[in-house]
């Protein structure tokens, strides 16, 4: 038996349909596990958490997110997508130590930790060398955080000036080493996955060989997916479905450019989507994807996607997402009032729903489902604490709409990861914040001192760039496919 810890007193919001909300109830957790939630546990013996006054909630699961971006937070508040791709991935990225790749993983994850958000899907588009393959794994691994390291198989230098590989082949076989380096066993809080090369930016026959690496390397596959709906190219679901390369434990990022018959091969091959509502409604003009989903039997998992535009505050993403939601349901509603010459009817979409999409939900998508996403006896022990009883709550009721509409990260009280305590009384445990806060100032000013010797951050407007970028794109692909334009 492990350290035994009981959270007592809360109002407890399981999010498994068996147990339901308790109020005033507990979550006595053996080691990494939760053993019992309930209202009336006889426990001793154990540490007690006074929970009074707060929600007790699982762990949130964000399943789209750039951890080591976290080092340049805030950087992109007002770029375009074409800003961000030219000053993120084409200028920064390829400057970066391993060193600053640890340094911005581990901010990135405590920042999630801090906001109550246990478990993250680290997409790992910044592998330059392969020693920062080993500093991100190493910056997640120091945070605590429970993760799915989502190795990066994307360049941004041209062969010929990569330091660390040579060839595409050279970024797949080391992938099988961090796999065997790192992640002998997925059992632990860390597991392996693998994120592909945007579409279209290769061959489409190395698509393909990133696709049967992560099948010989038995890894979860994330991918950006129809991602800009203002773009030429076709979303790539259909050519690769036609590969037979679309699968389960596949997690394919917005999507929301995505028609329904490219929805509804995800759905039926088992993939799962990622949607992330701030980066898709401030970068394109197609809405995030949440009610289409939801219209055929899907149900979607939330990300934050980018720290160095947006925060990694996953209430926010929850509020946000609910909201747009129930606008495209309200728009639908009308419609078919309209068509019908009837009453505007619609379903309200509950704000547990939301929650629901948080934890639950994300969590199956990374194939996590039977270890995390609810307060359920014999899961891992991923638990956070949200304090109400600040000023301006008074909140009628401690509930999920109460979570999704009316909390923010700041209300985050405690979390426990794998059933170790990681912040407490409202301060990360075992971190000092200034030194950190000041360490990552210096390393961000060294990184952007490097960027400026190379010139402007943000290269001069091409209006051709966007052209010149399909067109290299639409001469990768195989010359014999049948190009659908996007959506």
């Amino acid at each position: 038996m492990g350290r035994r810890i009981v959270i007592a007193g809360g109002d407890v919001i399981t999010m498994d349909p068996g147990l339901g909300d308790i109020p005033g109830g507990s979550v006595l957790i053996e080691g990494d596990t939760i053993v019992a939630v309930g209202s009336d546990l006889e426990v001793r013996d154990a540490e007690v958490i006074d929970a009074s006054g707060m929600i007790v909630m699982p762990g949130m699961v964000d399943t789209h997110r750039h951890t080591w971006q976290a080092l340049l937070r805030g950087i992109a508040s007002d770029w375009t997508l074409a800003d961000y791709l030219r000053g993120i991935r084409m200028t920064i990225s390829p400057q970066l130590s391993a060193e600053d790749v640890h340094l911005g993983n581990y901010l990135g994850a405590l920042d999630a930790v801090a906001a109550g958000v246990t478990t993250i899907l680290d997409f790992a588009n910044c592998i330059v060398t392969p020693e920062h393959a080993d500093a991100a794994v190493g910056g997640l691994r120091d945070a605590g955080v429970r993760a799915v390291f989502a190795y990066g198989f994307s360049s941004f230098r041209p062969p010929e000036k990569d330091a660390g590989f040579a060839a595409h082949a050279d970024r797949l076989a080391h992938a099988a080493k961090v796999r065997e380096a790192h992640f002998a066993s997925d059992a632990g809080l860390l597991s392996f996955g693998v994120s592909l090369t945007e579409f279209g930016v290769i061959p489409f026959d190395r698509t393909i060989a990133e696709f049967d690496t992560a099948r010989e390397l038995d890894a979860l596959v994330t991918a950006h997916t129809a991602a800009n709906p203002g773009s030429l190219l076709t979303s790539g679901v259909d050519l690769i479905h036609e590969r037979g390369r679309l699968g389960p434990r596949q997690i394919h990022a917005h999507a929301h450019a995505c028609d329904a018959d490219e929805l509804k091969m995800i759905r039926d091959t088992g993939g799962a989507v990622s949607c992330t509502p701030e980066t898709e409604l401030s970068w394109t003009d197609a809405p995030p994807a949440m009610h289409r989903l939801r219209d055929l039997g899907m149900q979607p998992s939330l990300g934050t996607d980018i720290p160095s535009q947006v925060s990694g505050d996953l209430f926010a993403t929850m509020r946000l997402a609910l909201a747009v939601a129930r606008h495209e349901e309200n728009k639908a509603a009308s419609n078919r009032a309209n068509a019908a010459g009837g009453d505007r009817q619609h379903q309200l979409i509950e704000a547990r729903e939301a929650v629901q999409w948080a934890t639950e939900f994300g969590a199956e998508a990374l194939g996590l489902g039977a270890r995390i996403g609810s307060l359920t006896p014999s899961k891992q022990a991923d638990v956070v604490l949200v304090d109400t009883r600040r000023a301006g709550w008074c909140a009628a009721e401690r509930d999920t709409g109460t979570l999704v509409l009316q909390a923010n990260a700041g209300d985050v009280d405690t979390v426990l990861v794998g059933g170790r305590i990681r912040k407490q009384r409202g301060e990360l445990v075992g971190v000092d914040v200034c030194t950190l806060a000041d360490r990552a100032a210096r390393a961000r000013e060294r990184l952007l001192d490097a960027v400026r010797v190379q010139g402007p951050l943000l290269a001069t407007t091409d209006p051709g760039y966007r052209r010149e970028v399909e067109e290299m794109c639409l001469r990768n692909l195989n010359a014999g496919q049948n190009i659908k334009p996007s959506r």
